[in-house]
């Protein structure tokens, strides 16, 4: 079966996804500004036929706000100043003076208020979706985005490969450096997978030193070659660190998220046994009798499993 090509990143290609991507409206900047415009010169048009005794320009900060909070705040600013120029043009004299300028410290707070507000919250849902030692996605956020990426592939027709890495003497590391060093490597490990892999893909820390990464539209050899690349010895002479990997492909995609991390979860395990430091990958076409639990018969999944072993190669 024939797959699609797989273009990496390096430091110039798409950041790899590891938090939500902060949002506004999902509108376009420009057209949302074009139409809060529109609404600020209805509010001044309404405000210079109703009369003195009513200030309706001061229902400008409603279209202000939504552009502060969907758009750049310089197009905010820029429909505050020209909605408090309208509002003064309305009432050219010392009274109205004073009441554009009232109301232009109100616009100019409504311009600027909701960005900030949108940038703390999005701040907010980054720290909350993401380990804060190493920055990969934390297991919530992982699951989220792996469920979309699981259905996509299902709808799609696509491979998807699920790899499942766990670190070679990292407790003799934290046991004779202490835990500081073992953040260190833990970090190292981390920023080195983040700079390898596209923006489509997903990098989790499971816990501990255990990580997962998800690999859209990726065969066993393409995320194998992946994973090599960030997988070079860690640590020093004195007390080595590396990995073994399990990398589960799948060609038609099991029913949940939790069958395919635990596909390669086994595979990694079994890269143990072999010897560590190394990647064994598997090209599984189903069902998924063993992973998803189901069937009560207690049938023995009998699928032809296609394994690979990448013997270690840890030279920088």
């Amino acid at each position: 079966m024939g797959f699609m090509g797989r273009e990496t990143t390096g430091a110039d290609g798409a950041a790899p996804r590891t938090a939500p991507e902060p949002g506004g409206c999902g509108r376009s900047p420009f057209l949302v500004t074009m139409a809060a415009a529109a609404a600020a010169a209805a509010v001044v048009a309404a405000d210079a036929t109703a009369g003195r005794a009513v200030f309706l320009s001061a229902l400008a900060v409603f279209p202000v706000a939504v552009t502060g909070w969907c758009a750049p705040v310089a197009h905010a600013v820029a429909l505050a100043v020209a909605a408090a120029g309208g509002a003064f043009a309305v009432r050219p004299d010392a009274a109205g003076a004073w009441s554009a300028l009232a109301l232009l410290a109100v616009l100019l707070a409504a311009a600027v208020l909701p960005g900030r507000a949108r940038a703390a919250l999005a701040g907010h849902a980054e720290a909350a979706a993401t380990d804060p030692l190493t920055g990969a996605l934390n297991r919530r956020a992982f699951q989220e985005a792996a469920e979309r990426e699981r259905l996509r592939a299902e709808r799609r027709g696509e491979p998807i490969s699920v790899a499942y890495l766990d670190l070679d003497g990292f407790k003799e590391l934290n046991d004779r450096r202490g835990h500081q060093a073992g953040d260190r490597i833990l970090e190292e490990l981390a920023a080195r997978v983040m700079r390898t892999i596209r923006g489509t893909d997903l990098f989790c820390r499971i816990g501990g030193d255990e990580f997962a990464l998800l690999l859209p539209d990726t065969d066993a050899r393409e995320a194998a070659a992946v994973l090599q690349r960030a997988r070079r010895t860690l640590g020093d002479e004195e007390t080595p660190v590396t990995s073994s990997i399990g990398i589960a492909t799948f060609r038609i995609v099991p029913t949940t998220v939790g069958a395919m991390v635990d596909a390669a979860d086994e595979l990694m395990y079994r890269a143990k046994r072999l010897g560590k430091d190394r990647i064994v990958g598997s090209v599984i076409a189903g069902p998924w009798l063993r992973w998803d639990g189901v069937g009560s018969d207690g049938a023995v999944d009998a699928v032809t499993v296609d394994v690979e072993i990448v013997p270690a190669r840890t030279a920088g």
